[in-house]
């Protein structure tokens, strides 16, 4: 129908069906002041010559005419923009950082941190002593991706929130760190240690060393419970008061 413009609504269009610019495009660049060879260089040059309406386009002639109207649909809603992903940062190849030698009941382990040149961190590795070889991989290939992370611009709180109290042997006291004093796990005590002197965070409660049977009571979160667990939560003890009947 060679409509060009629908509703109460900017044009659709700059150009038609045949290639040439709509009688709304021709005027706008007439009222513009710019000719038509000077909107072809721009859009040679990449740019835009005629600006495309959007949402706010759209809410701008709703509100003109809506004091004439009896009735007017709703306002339209601006589409969310899906956010790109962060460029990665990469580290300089010679960083500043620092070595941490610890043990977390009584395995060894060391905490490397590779530093950018303002001192946030940007690397981390988690190196054992005596554990086995799958382990050792899997530290490695996990400590890698949380430096990925850290890179494209997560930052530590995520992971700090993420891994702090997750409870896998090995654990227990701490030595050679005065700042942690026990961990759930090495991925707890690594997290408490990287809180601690990249975040200033010393407010994390301290962990409890509890047998690896042992249900948790859920403190740490702070989430309210519709009744309180039994004082007695172990699951033998739980065994000890069931019994097989018959008929």
């Amino acid at each position: 129908l060679g409509c060009e413009t629908g509703g109460i609504a900017p044009a659709f269009s700059a150009i038609t069906q045949a290639g040439g610019l709509t009688r709304a495009a021709r005027a706008w660049l007439a009222v513009s002041g710019i000719t038509a060879e000077e909107a072809l260089a721009t859009a040679l040059a990449g740019g835009h010559p005629i600006p495309s309406h959007g949402a706010a386009a759209h809410a701008a002639m709703h509100d003109a005419v809506a004091p004439y109207m009896h009735a007017m649909p709703p306002r339209p809603v601006p589409l969310a923009v899906k956010a790109a992903p962060a460029p990665r940062r990469d580290l300089p190849g010679r960083r500043s950082g620092y070595t941490q030698k610890a043990a977390v009941g009584g395995h060894k382990l060391f905490v490397r941190t590779g530093e950018y040149e303002d001192g946030s961190l940007g690397e981390i590795v988690i190196a054992l002593n005596k554990e086995g070889a799958a382990f050792r991989g899997l530290m490695d290939t996990f400590t890698q991706a949380v430096s990925i992370g850290l890179q494209h611009g997560v930052p530590l709180e995520r992971f700090v929130e993420a891994f702090t109290f997750t409870r896998f042997g090995p654990a227990g006291v701490v030595e050679g760190d005065p700042a942690v004093k026990a961990a759930t796990s090495l991925l707890d005590y690594a997290f408490r240690h990287l809180a601690a002197n990249y975040l200033g965070r010393h407010d994390i409660p301290e962990a409890e060393i509890e047998e690896p049977d042992t249900v948790g009571h859920g403190a740490r979160e702070q989430s309210p419970l519709p009744l309180d667990l039994p004082d007695e939560a172990s699951p033998r003890a739980r065994r000890r008061g069931l019994r097989v009947v018959s008929r």
